[in-house]
Order: structure tokens, then sequence, then C-alpha cells
């Protein structure tokens, strides 16, 4: 399947190392936009070894406010934003597929898992956080999205 509709949009910098396999987890998506501010690695080179990659280059402006910038640019309304080292998986991909592009007010959660050399992180109040990453960036903002009533999981936990 191929999404259309949702754009995928990351900011980057100097993630040589994660951004590949981010990359190749959204290969099925139309557009990815990738906002780079800074690097002075391989990241954009890898980048555009992506056909449906979109690479921007320009400051940081803070996490929030440089996210929303380059949601700007997605050619479609609805983005998911993401880390350069976060990844989708099918379950997540399975749940998109479902999504009701519609239904402008509701935005998707993920559940975010955190890793530290290799290992789970589940104590000190990480782990098992779902964070909203989904939105339709005509009627909620990035910043404000985690104030909306309307949220759906669209990532459930591995069994």
């Amino acid at each position: 399947m191929l999404f259309e509709d949702i754009t995928p949009v990351i900011i980057s910098k100097n993630s040589e190392n994660t951004i590949k396999r981010c990359l190749e987890s959204l290969k099925s998506f139309k557009h990815v936009v990738v906002y780079d501010n800074g690097s002075t690695d391989d990241t954009i080179s890898i980048c555009r070894s992506f056909d449906n990659v979109i690479v921007i280059e320009g400051d940081f402006f803070g996490f929030g406010p440089t996210k929303n910038y380059a949601a700007e640019k997605a050619p479609t309304d609805w983005v998911l934003s993401l880390d350069s080292d976060e990844e989708l998986h099918q379950g997540a991909l399975d749940e998109l597929s479902s999504w009701d592009i519609k239904d402008t007010q509701t935005v998707g959660q993920i559940l975010r898992e955190n890793w530290f050399c290799d290992k789970k992180i589940t104590t000190n109040g990480w782990g098992n956080d779902f964070i909203i990453r989904l939105y339709n960036k005509k009627y909620i903002d990035l910043l404000i999205a985690k104030y909306t009533k309307k949220s759906r999981s669209i990532a459930k936990p591995k069994p």
C-alpha cells in the first residue's frame, strides 16, 4: 500500500547511524520530508538516496518550533512526526491504513519504547508512554496537540 495522504516529517542533524533504518521503514509513503539542520556527516546523502524523500536544509529553532516549521513543508495536511532514530513497524502501518483522514480533529499516538545500549528502559519514568505523532496540520499544531481531547492509538505494544 502506498500512503499518499500522510507525510512523515523528520528533523535531523548528524543522524547517519540511524536515518537509513528510519527511512527504510517509510518506503510505503509517497513523500517523506527530512528537515536537516546542519549535518556534517553523511545524513543528507543517505536521505537523498531514497526516491520518496524531500530534503530541506535550514536552521534549528528548538525542537517544537523546528518540527512545526518542517511540517509546513509537507505536501499533505496529515503529518506523521518522527525522530531520525525511530522506525515504523508493520502494526503501525496497518493502523495507518485504516486512519480516517476526514476526521481532522483526532490525533494519533505512538507507543514509545526507550532503548539504551540494546536494552529496553522501563524504570525511572521511562517506557510505555504514548506520544502524539499524527495530526492534521491545518487544524492542529504539534505544540498544542497534547491538549486535544480526541486521540487514537496507531501503534500498540508488541506481544
